[in-house]
C-alpha cells in the first residue's frame, strides 16, 4: 500500500493539544481513582513516588505530572510523566541516583526527583491538584528518613494532606513498592477501549473491546445497560462521539468516551512550504506526512517527504512541534496540526530581527514504521548546490530567487537534510555552533581560510554547524575529513545546519600557530597597543590572568603603552556599586612583571556606576597600561568621570581626561580617555575607545532587507565628537602627535571610520596585507573591529600589525579574548630648537656660522663634517631632528622659504619631505 494511504499502518500517539482535539479516551473527573499510593524519603538518593491507577480506565500520564514544593513552597519544581498504568496498577518514578533495588521497580527515573521530608509532593492533571503528600505551606518535617504507605481504603485523591491515610515505616524500606491494593479494586469492571481512535480516515472501522457486555452509544448520551450491545465494528463516516460501557457480574464500569475526526487529505509538505520565505498555508489546518530526520527535543522534531517534487524552491522538509511526540529517527509519521511561522532561538530582540520557521503545531500525531530510511541530503559545495557567494539578498524578498540570493536558497531547503563535504573551519566553536564552508572562490581569505568581510561581500556561502556540545574543540583552519550531514534550520539570526556532534565527521586540526608580533621594537621606537581583555577583573581565574598577561608580554613584546578596553572594577560583574578598578590593574600588571620583569603602571577614570553599559555590575572601562621606564605621563590632574577634557594653551585640562562624557550620545556607552605621554622628550596625545556595540543590529540573514543597522547612528556622532577633538588638538598644537585607538565596532570601510579620520587621522589597518586584516571572527567571518588611526605625519614612521593570538582560536587553545591587540611602533624623533645658531643631540650637532650650516657626527672623541648648506640652501637655523640615527635640520632660506634637509653624502645635503 502507498505510504500514509491507510490508517491501518499507524498507531496513534495521542492528541496532543488541549482545545484544539479533545482528548479521545474517557476522561475522568479531578481525583477519582488515581491516587499516589507510596513515598520514599530514604537516605542519600533514595528517592521514590508510586502512582496506583483505580479508576477503571488505561491513564496515559503524559495528561499528569509531579509537583515538588520546596520547603512547603511556593517554589515549584515540575516533573513531567510520560507512559500509561493500567487499570489495578502502579507506575514508580524514582531518583535516577537511587539504589538499584528502587530503581529496578521503577518505570521513570529522573535526577528532578530530589524532595527532602519538609517538601510537599503533589500530582496534578492539567492545573488542578489530584492528589498530594505533605502540607503546602509548612516547611516541618513531615516524612523524613520514612517510607509512607497508602490506606487500602483511601479509592481517590485529596486536595489537602491528611497524615492519618497513611502509614509510616522505616527508612529504606521497599519492600511493596511496584504494587498497592485498595478496597474493592478486585471487583473493578475495566472500561472499555478502542482500536483505533481519535484522528481517522473517513469509512474506518472502530472495534471496541473489553470483559463483559459493552453497551454504547452515538449521538453523545450517557450509555446504560439499556443501551444498544456492541457486536460489530463501528463505521466512522463523520465527526462523532462513541461511549461505551462493559458490564459483567452485573457491575458497570466507568463511561469511556471516544471521540473521532475524520483526517483532512494529505498535503505535500512542499506545498505547505511554497516557494517562500513564509508559507503560503499558514494558519491553515493540515495533514502530512513523512520520515522523521531530526529529533530537536521531547517536544519538536523535524521531518522530510521522501518523495520529492520538480521544484527545487520548495523545501521538502518542515519542523513539527508536538510535546511528548516519542519519535524516533528514520520513523514514518503523519501529523495533523496548524502552519506556523515560529521564531525560534534568539536574542532579546528576535522578533524585530530574526526569520520565522514554518513549522506545523501537531494536534494529532501518528506513528508508524521505524527505520523507514531517511530521504538522501541535498550537498551544498564541492559538486553539490553552489551557495551564491555574492548575494545575500538584493531585492528586499520581493522575489524568491535560490539562485542569486543566499537567504532564498537556503529558506528553499528549510527543514530538509543537506550535507557539507569536507567542510573547512572558519572560526572557533561557540556556542555548540562551529562556523564553516565548502566553497572556495576567487575573494580574499585570512591565512587559516576564514572569508575576510568585506564592504560589498558578507561572505554568503558560510554554513552554521549546530552539534550540541560545547566543549568540542574546533578552530579556524581545521577541516572535516568527510561529510557533515543534518538538517537545515533557523535561530540567533542564521541558518543552522542541525546536527549532533558524535555524527560530526573526523576533524582533521590544524597547527596552533600563535606568534609574536614582528613589528620593529628598538629603544628608538614608541610601541602603542589596542587591546580588549574581554571583562577582565582582579577577580578572574587564573588561567585568564595567565593568558592576557601573556598577551602583553609575550606577543606584544611589553609594548610601551597599552590601550585597555572592557577592564572592570575590582568585583567583576558583582553588581556591589564598586567601580574602582585599582586591583583589576595590579592583577594584570603583577603577572606581566612576573613574566617579563617590565612593571607598567596604569591610569583610568573610573565610571559612574551603571552608567558605561556592558556586563551588569562589571563597569566596564578604558585605561592605559605604561612603561615608565619608557615613556612618562605628562604633568597634569586627572579628571573625573563627569569632567570634559579642553585643550587650553597647547595643553590638556586634564590628564588624563574624559572627552565629553556628558553627551547623549554616550549613553550606556564607554567615553573616550586621552592621555598625553611623553617618549624621548616628544609628547604624543594618545585617545583609547571603546564604542558602542552592534547590538539591536539587524542581521545578515534577517528578516530587514536590505539590514538596518540602527547601532550606526551612535557610533558615528561618537567618532564626530573624537575627530572634533583630534581638530582641537591640531589646532591648539604645533603639530601634535595624534594616536587613537581602541574597540571601534565598526570596519575600516565603514562610515565610522571615514568621520573618525576626517582629513588628519590615517587608519593604520590599511598598511597590512589584505589577508591580515581582522582582528575578530564573527559567524565565520574575519573582520577589523579594532584599530589605531594616527596623525597623517606619523605615516611615515610608523609600522602596524595585529596580532592574531586570540579569535581564530578557542580558550582551550591558548585564547584570552574574543578580539586580537593591534600594535603600532613610531620611530621616535629627538628633536632640538636652535639656540643662537647652535643645536646638539647626542652624537649630532649643527652650527650656523652666518648664513651657512654645518652638520657634524662625533666619532670617538672627534667631530667629523658630514654635511654643509650650499647656494639656496643657506639660511637661518631653526630646528635639528635625529630619527634613526639620521640628522634633518629646518633651515628658514630667503627665496625657497623653510626647507627640511639631510645628508646625501659627499657632504652634500638634500631637501627631504619627512617631516
Amino acid at each position: 500500500m502507498k505510504y500514509g494511504s491507510t490508517i491501518g499502518k499507524w498507531a496513534l500517539v495521542g492528541v496532543l493539544a488541549t482545545g484544539v482535539l479533545p482528548p479521545a479516551g474517557a476522561v475522568l473527573a479531578e481525583g477519582e481513582g488515581v491516587i499516589l499510593s507510596e513515598y520514599i524519603e530514604g537516605s542519600s538518593n533514595n528517592k521514590a513516588i508510586e502512582i496506583f491507577n483505580g479508576s477503571g480506565q488505561i491513564i496515559n500520564l503524559s495528561d499528569y505530572a509531579l509537583i515538588q514544593y520546596t520547603n512547603g513552597g511556593p517554589t515549584e519544581a515540575k516533573i513531567t510523566l510520560s507512559g500509561t498504568i493500567e487499570p489495578g496498577k502502579t507506575f514508580v518514578i524514582a531518583n535516577s541516583s537511587a539504589n538499584a533495588d528502587i530503581k529496578a521497580k521503577a518505570q521513570q527515573t529522573t535526577g528532578s526527583l530530589n524532595f527532602n521530608g519538609n517538601d510537599p509532593v503533589a500530582l496534578k492533571k492539567g492545573d488542578a491538584i489530584v492528589d498530594i503528600i505533605g502540607p503546602i505551606g509548612s516547611s516541618s518535617d513531615f516524612a523524613k528518613d520514612t517510607t509512607l504507605v497508602r490506606s487500602e481504603a483511601v479509592v481517590n485523591g485529596v486536595t489537602a494532606y491528611d497524615a492519618t491515610q497513611w502509614s509510616k515505616l522505616p527508612v529504606d524500606t521497599i519492600a511493596g513498592l511496584g504494587t498497592h491494593t485498595a478496597s474493592g479494586d478486585s471487583d473493578i469492571v475495566v472500561a472499555p477501549t478502542a482500536t483505533p481512535t481519535g484522528e481517522v480516515e473517513r469509512g474506518t472501522k472502530v472495534t471496541l473491546s473489553a470483559e463483559g457486555v459493552i453497551h454504547y452509544t452515538l449521538d453523545g448520551s450517557t450509555p446504560t445497560a439499556s443501551s444498544p450491545v456492541y457486536s460489530e465494528a463501528i463505521t466512522i463516516n463523520d465527526e462523532i462521539t462513541v461511549k461505551a460501557i462493559a458490564i459483567k457480574d452485573g457491575k458497570s464500569s466507568a463511561v469511556s468516551s471516544f471521540k473521532y475526526y475524520i483526517a483532512p487529505p494529505i498535503t505535500k509538505i512542499s506545498t505547505i512550504q511554497g516557494a517562500s520565505q513564509r508559507s503560503p498555508l499558514e494558519g491553515e489546518k493540515v495533514r502530512t506526512s513523512g520520515i522523521v530526520t531530526y529529533v530537536a527535543d521531547g517536544s519538536n522534531f523535524y521531518m522530510q517527504d521522501p518523495n520529492a517534487d520538480s521544484d527545487s524552491k520548495t523545501s521538502e522538509g518542515i519542523l513539527v512541534y508536538a510535546p511528548n511526540h516519542g519519535v524516533t529517527v528514520g520513523q514514518a509519521v503523519s501529523t495533523t496540526g496548524f502552519v506556523k511561522e515560529w521564531i525560534l532561538g534568539g536574542y532579546s530582540d528576535k522578533f524585530d530581527t530574526d526569520l520565522a520557521v514554518t513549522e506545523i503545531n501537531s494536534v494529532n500525531l501518528v506513528k508508524g514504521a521505524l527505520n523507514e530510511g531517511l530521504p538522501a541530503s541535498i550537498v551544498l559545495g564541492g559538486d553539490g548546490v553552489l551557495i551564491p557567494t555574492k548575494v545575500i539578498d538584493n531585492d528586499a524578498f520581493a522575489q524568491f530567487d535560490p539562485e542569486e540570493d543566499a537567504i532564498d536558497l537556503y529558506e528553499s531547503l528549510e527543514g530538509m537534510r543537506v550535507a557539507l563535504p569536507n567542510a573547512i573551519v572558519t572560526g572557533p566553536q561557540a556556542n555548540r555552533t562551529i562556523p564553516v564552508r565548502t566553497q572556495t572562490t576567487d575573494k580574499l581569505y585570512t591565512k587559516r581560510g576564514t572569508p575576510i568581510l568585506q564592504a560589498d561581500n558578507a561572505n554568503p556561502e558560510r554554513l552554521f554547524v549546530e552539534m550540541g556540545s560545547s566543549s568540542y574543540r574546533a578552530k579556524a583552519g581545521d577541516r572535516f575529513e568527510g561529510t557533515i550531514e543534518g538538517v537545515m534550520s533557523y535561530n540567533y539570526s542564521a541558518y543552522k545546519v542541525l546536527t549532533k556532534a558524535a555524527n560530526l565527521p573526523t576533524l582533521i586540526t590544524s597547527e596552533v600557530d600563535r606568534k609574536p608580533t614582528t613589528i620593529a621594537t628598538d629603544d628608538s621606537r614608541l610601541t602603542i597597543a589596542s587591546y580588549n581583555v574581554e571583562n577582565f577583573a582582579s577577580t578572574a581565574d587564573a588561567g585568564k590572568v595567565d593568558r592576557v598577561s601573556e598577551g602583553i608580554a609575550k606577543f606584544l613584546k611589553t609594548p610601551d603603552i597599552v590601550g585597555l578596553t572592557e577592564m572592570q572594577d575590582n568585583d567583576g560583574a558583582t553588581d556591589s556599586g564598586t567601580v574602582d578598578a585599582s586591583k583589576s590593574f595590579e592583577t594584570l600588571i603583577a603577572a606581566i612583571e612576573a613574566k617579563t620583569g617590565v612593571r607598567y603602571a596604569y591610569t583610568d577614570i573610573a565610571p559612574v556606576d551603571k552608567e558605561d553599559g556592558g556586563q551588569p555590575g562589571g563597569n566596564i572601562r578604558v585605561g592605559f597600561l605604561y612603561n615608565p621606564a619608557r615613556v612618562q605621563l605628562a604633568a597634569g590632574e586627572k579628571g573625573s568621570a563627569t569632567e570634559a577634557v579642553k585643550v587650553e594653551d597647547g595643553k590638556l585640562s586634564h590628564n588624563p581626561g574624559r572627552i565629553e562624557p556628558n553627551d547623549p550620545n554616550f549613553e550606556s556607552s564607554r567615553k573616550p580617555l586621552v592621555g598625553e605621554f611623553v617618549f624621548k622628550g616628544e609628547s604624543y596625545h594618545v585617545i583609547v575607545n571603546h564604542f558602542n556595540s552592534k547590538g539591536g543590529d539587524g542581521a545578515d540573514f534577517g528578516k530587514n532587507q536590505p539590514v538596518v543597522r540602527k547601532s550606526e547612528v551612535q557610533r558615528h556622532a561618537i567618532a564626530n565628537i573624537v575627530n572634533d577633538f583630534v581638530e582641537s588638538l591640531e589646532k591648539e598644537i604645533d603639530e601634535p602627535n595624534v594616536v587613537v585607538l581602541g574597540d571601534l565596532n565598526d570596519f575600516q570601510f565603514s562610515k565610522t571610520l571615514d568621520i573618525l579620520k576626517g582629513d588628519v587621522l590615517y587608519n593604520t589597518v590599511d598598511d597590512l596585507p589584505e589577508n591580515e586584516r581582522y582582528s575578530y571572527i564573527y559567524n565565520g567571518n574575519a573582520q577589523v573591529l579594532d584599530h589605531i588611526l594616527i596623525s597623517d605625519r606619523l605615516k611615515a614612521l610608523t609600522e602596524s600589525d595585529i596580532v592574531n593570538i586570540n579569535s581564530d582560536y578557542m580558550e582551550a587553545d591558548g585564547s584570552a579574548s574574543d578580539h586580537d591587540p593591534a600594535i603600532i611602533s613610531i620611530e621616535g624623533v629627538e628633536r632640538q630648537v636652535a639656540v643662537d645658531g647652535k643645536a646638539v643631540i647626542g652624537d649630532w650637532r649643527v652650527t650656523q656660522k652666518g648664513v651657512h650650516n654645518v652638520i657634524e657626527h662625533k666619532v670617538g672623541s672627534t667631530w667629523i663634517k658630514v654635511g654643509e648648506t650650499h647656494g639656496l640652501q643657506q639660511g637661518e637655523l631653526l630646528e635639528l631632528r635625529v630619527m634613526k640615527d639620521t640628522p634633518y635640520i629646518e633651515v628658514k632660506t630667503k627665496k625657497e622659504g623653510t626647507l627640511w634637509l639631510t645628508p646625501i653624502g659627499g657632504k652634500k645635503l638634500g631637501e627631504t619631505d619627512k617631516f
